[in-house]
């Protein structure tokens, strides 16, 4: 489960390790979304399917033995027709994220996070460049486990950065979340982490 979870949450990076420990988190995914697929207070049709799906823990061309076994006996499940559809002014309960923006867009997200996990954030780098946005688009790896885990001077100098790329058309730096290689490499998300939470291994030499 740990290693379906490594590759469903964003790959191998560093705080995984402690963000998939964190049972309280995990707890809050389960209890909000349902285990039925439904999402609790927003949509009560089951938006989620598994059909086609192959769970992988290996990273090799092709799945192993035991992963085909694991496959073949998992229960498969359809999504309900029109569980999320657009509404009559063109919304969705839960919008969808297309990576459509006109503006300057700084996003920080930790690394560990099992609320929101790190594989939106690649996710987000994919829609924006399908629609011509990447160059609007700047993310920042945070080392820490918790949803939200931001420091104040990480928060400061994010706002601040965003604030000068408005006003000056100068691109402040990010992070490269697509690559797996620099995900997995035990300083990444070093750049722009501020302070050293519990748990976490320091990075070389602070900025």
């Amino acid at each position: 489960m740990r290693e379906l979870a490594r590759r469903l949450t964003g790959g191998d990076r560093p705080v995984f390790e402690l963000g998939f420990r964190l049972a309280g988190t995990q707890n809050a995914v389960f209890s909000t979304g349902g285990s039925d697929g439904t999402v609790n207070g927003i949509l009560n049709k089951s938006m989620y399917g598994n059909v086609g799906v192959t769970y992988r823990w290996t990273s090799g061309a092709t799945p192993t033995a035991e992963e085909l076994a694991f496959n073949s006996a998992l229960p498969r499940v359809f999504a309900s027709v029109g569980a999320n559809q657009a509404r009559a002014d063109g919304l969705r309960w839960i919008p969808r994220v297309n990576g459509e923006f006109s503006v300057p867009v700084l996003t920080l997200h930790t690394l560990g996070d099992f609320y929101v996990p790190f594989a939106h954030q690649q996710k987000y780098r994919m829609a924006a460049q399908a629609n011509g946005n990447a160059d609007r688009l700047v993310q920042r790896a945070i080392r820490a486990a918790g949803h939200c885990e931001f420091t104040g001077p990480e928060l400061i100098q994010a706002f601040n950065d965003l604030v000068v790329w408005e006003k000056t058309g100068v691109k402040p730096a990010g992070d490269d979340v697509l690559t797996p290689a620099t995900v997995a490499d035990r300083n990444y998300g070093c750049r722009f982490t501020r302070g050293v939470r519990p748990g976490v291994e320091a990075c070389p030499t602070q900025p």
